[in-house]
Protein backbone atom coordinates (compact mmCIF):
# COMPACT_ATOMS: atom_id res chain seq x y z
CA UNK A 1 0.00 0.00 0.00
CA UNK A 2 2.62 2.44 0.57
CA UNK A 3 4.77 1.78 -2.11
CA UNK A 4 1.55 3.82 -4.23
CA UNK A 5 1.03 7.49 -4.01
CA UNK A 6 -3.16 8.31 -4.62
CA UNK A 7 -4.95 11.51 -5.19
CA UNK A 8 -7.31 12.13 -2.23
CA UNK A 9 -10.09 12.86 -4.64
CA UNK A 10 -9.24 9.71 -6.51
CA UNK A 11 -9.59 7.81 -2.87
CA UNK A 12 -12.95 9.64 -2.00
CA UNK A 13 -14.19 9.76 -5.20
CA UNK A 14 -14.32 5.70 -5.84
CA UNK A 15 -15.11 4.88 -2.03
CA UNK A 16 -11.96 3.02 -1.50
CA UNK A 17 -10.86 2.99 1.99
CA UNK A 18 -8.55 0.64 3.93
CA UNK A 19 -10.89 -2.08 5.53
CA UNK A 20 -10.54 -1.56 9.78
CA UNK A 21 -10.15 -3.93 12.15
CA UNK A 22 -7.82 -6.57 9.69
CA UNK A 23 -4.60 -8.07 9.43
CA UNK A 24 -3.34 -7.85 5.30
CA UNK A 25 -5.82 -5.16 4.63
CA UNK A 26 -3.54 -4.20 1.40
CA UNK A 27 -4.24 -7.52 0.06
CA UNK A 28 -8.14 -6.54 0.04
CA UNK A 29 -7.09 -2.72 -1.00
CA UNK A 30 -4.75 -3.03 -3.63
CA UNK A 31 -6.69 -4.81 -6.37
CA UNK A 32 -9.95 -3.03 -5.68
CA UNK A 33 -7.56 0.85 -6.07
CA UNK A 34 -6.33 -0.77 -9.32
CA UNK A 35 -9.51 -1.83 -11.26
CA UNK A 36 -10.48 1.64 -10.53
CA UNK A 37 -7.69 3.53 -11.40
CA UNK A 38 -7.62 5.17 -14.88
CA UNK A 39 -3.73 5.53 -15.00
CA UNK A 40 -0.92 3.99 -12.94
CA UNK A 41 2.65 5.79 -13.43
CA UNK A 42 5.81 3.81 -12.35
CA UNK A 43 8.58 5.55 -10.78
CA UNK A 44 12.50 4.46 -10.39
CA UNK A 45 12.99 6.09 -7.47
CA UNK A 46 13.33 3.83 -4.44
CA UNK A 47 10.23 4.99 -1.54
CA UNK A 48 9.64 2.04 0.39
CA UNK A 49 12.27 -0.34 2.73
CA UNK A 50 10.36 -2.89 4.39
CA UNK A 51 11.32 -3.77 7.89
CA UNK A 52 9.96 -6.78 9.62
CA UNK A 53 9.65 -6.20 13.59
CA UNK A 54 10.45 -9.27 15.71
CA UNK A 55 6.42 -8.97 16.70
CA UNK A 56 4.83 -7.91 13.44
CA UNK A 57 1.86 -9.85 12.66
CA UNK A 58 3.56 -11.99 9.69
CA UNK A 59 5.91 -13.26 12.28
CA UNK A 60 4.15 -13.96 15.67
CA UNK A 61 3.66 -17.48 16.41
CA UNK A 62 1.65 -16.48 19.04
CA UNK A 63 -1.95 -19.35 18.83
CA UNK A 64 -3.99 -15.91 19.37
CA UNK A 65 -2.63 -13.91 16.16
CA UNK A 66 -1.80 -17.80 14.32
CA UNK A 67 -5.86 -18.03 14.62
CA UNK A 68 -6.76 -14.77 13.60
CA UNK A 69 -3.95 -14.72 10.86
CA UNK A 70 -6.06 -16.97 9.03
CA UNK A 71 -9.19 -15.59 9.67
CA UNK A 72 -8.21 -12.45 8.17
CA UNK A 73 -6.56 -14.11 5.30
CA UNK A 74 -9.73 -16.19 4.50
CA UNK A 75 -11.45 -12.73 4.63
CA UNK A 76 -9.85 -11.47 2.29
CA UNK A 77 -10.02 -14.04 0.15
CA UNK A 78 -13.75 -14.88 0.13
CA UNK A 79 -14.14 -10.56 -0.44
CA UNK A 80 -11.54 -11.29 -3.22
CA UNK A 81 -13.48 -13.76 -4.76
CA UNK A 82 -16.48 -11.96 -4.79
CA UNK A 83 -15.04 -9.07 -6.41
CA UNK A 84 -13.62 -11.36 -9.12
CA UNK A 85 -17.09 -12.74 -9.72
CA UNK A 86 -18.77 -9.17 -10.70
CA UNK A 87 -15.68 -8.59 -13.07
CA UNK A 88 -15.34 -10.00 -16.69
CA UNK A 89 -12.59 -10.07 -19.30
CA UNK A 90 -8.76 -9.36 -18.53
CA UNK A 91 -9.68 -7.97 -15.13
CA UNK A 92 -11.55 -11.18 -14.75
CA UNK A 93 -8.39 -13.24 -15.08
CA UNK A 94 -5.91 -10.32 -13.29
CA UNK A 95 -7.84 -10.88 -10.24
CA UNK A 96 -7.64 -14.79 -10.69
CA UNK A 97 -4.22 -15.04 -10.82
CA UNK A 98 -4.07 -12.49 -7.98
CA UNK A 99 -6.66 -15.03 -5.86
CA UNK A 100 -4.51 -18.11 -7.10
CA UNK A 101 -1.59 -16.33 -5.41
CA UNK A 102 -3.10 -15.64 -2.64
CA UNK A 103 -4.59 -19.07 -2.06
CA UNK A 104 -1.21 -20.76 -2.35
CA UNK A 105 0.27 -18.31 0.39
CA UNK A 106 -2.12 -19.22 2.97
CA UNK A 107 -2.11 -22.61 2.09
CA UNK A 108 2.12 -22.73 2.61
CA UNK A 109 1.42 -20.61 5.44
CA UNK A 110 -1.01 -23.23 6.83
CA UNK A 111 1.80 -26.15 5.79
CA UNK A 112 3.80 -24.33 8.49
CA UNK A 113 1.53 -23.70 10.89
CA UNK A 114 1.47 -26.81 12.06
CA UNK A 115 -2.98 -26.83 12.95
CA UNK A 116 -4.56 -29.63 13.70
CA UNK A 117 -6.20 -31.80 10.33
CA UNK A 118 -9.74 -30.55 11.30
CA UNK A 119 -8.58 -26.42 11.26
CA UNK A 120 -6.74 -27.31 7.85
CA UNK A 121 -9.69 -28.94 6.40
CA UNK A 122 -12.00 -26.50 7.64
CA UNK A 123 -9.42 -23.58 5.63
CA UNK A 124 -10.20 -25.77 2.46
CA UNK A 125 -13.33 -25.50 2.46
CA UNK A 126 -14.09 -21.82 3.36
CA UNK A 127 -11.22 -21.08 0.16
CA UNK A 128 -13.10 -24.15 -1.82
CA UNK A 129 -16.85 -22.40 -1.08
CA UNK A 130 -15.51 -19.14 -1.63
CA UNK A 131 -14.15 -20.55 -5.27
CA UNK A 132 -10.26 -19.78 -4.41
CA UNK A 133 -9.38 -23.02 -4.24
CA UNK A 134 -7.77 -25.20 -6.41
CA UNK A 135 -6.02 -22.23 -8.16
CA UNK A 136 -6.33 -21.56 -11.44
CA UNK A 137 -3.85 -23.76 -13.47
CA UNK A 138 -1.04 -20.98 -15.08
CA UNK A 139 2.47 -21.43 -15.43
CA UNK A 140 4.74 -18.33 -14.07
CA UNK A 141 7.39 -20.50 -12.49
CA UNK A 142 8.72 -23.64 -11.88
CA UNK A 143 8.47 -22.96 -8.04
CA UNK A 144 4.62 -22.10 -8.68
CA UNK A 145 4.41 -25.22 -10.86
CA UNK A 146 5.05 -27.47 -8.64
CA UNK A 147 4.00 -26.41 -5.95
CA UNK A 148 0.27 -26.02 -7.30
CA UNK A 149 0.27 -29.80 -8.22
CA UNK A 150 0.85 -30.79 -5.11
CA UNK A 151 -1.75 -28.44 -3.75
CA UNK A 152 -3.96 -29.47 -6.38
CA UNK A 153 -6.25 -32.07 -4.46
CA UNK A 154 -7.25 -31.93 -0.71
CA UNK A 155 -5.97 -35.26 -0.80
CA UNK A 156 -2.16 -34.44 -2.33
CA UNK A 157 -2.15 -31.36 -0.09
CA UNK A 158 -2.32 -33.51 2.71
CA UNK A 159 0.13 -36.08 1.60
CA UNK A 160 2.14 -32.94 1.24
CA UNK A 161 2.06 -31.84 4.82
CA UNK A 162 2.70 -35.33 5.72
CA UNK A 163 5.94 -35.60 4.24
CA UNK A 164 7.17 -32.32 5.31
CA UNK A 165 7.88 -31.18 1.47
CA UNK A 166 5.83 -27.55 2.55
CA UNK A 167 8.31 -26.62 3.94
CA UNK A 168 10.25 -26.08 0.78
CA UNK A 169 7.54 -23.75 -0.22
Amino acid sequence: VWSFLYRRSFLLGNGLFMPEGIYFEDELFIPRMLLQAKKVRLSPVLAYAYRQRGRSITSTTESEHVVRSFTDRLYVAERLCRLRDTLEGEARGGLSRKISFYCMDILRLLGRAGLPRETVKDVLKRLKDSGAYPPVPSFYSWKYAVFRSFIATERRYFMCLRSGLSRFF
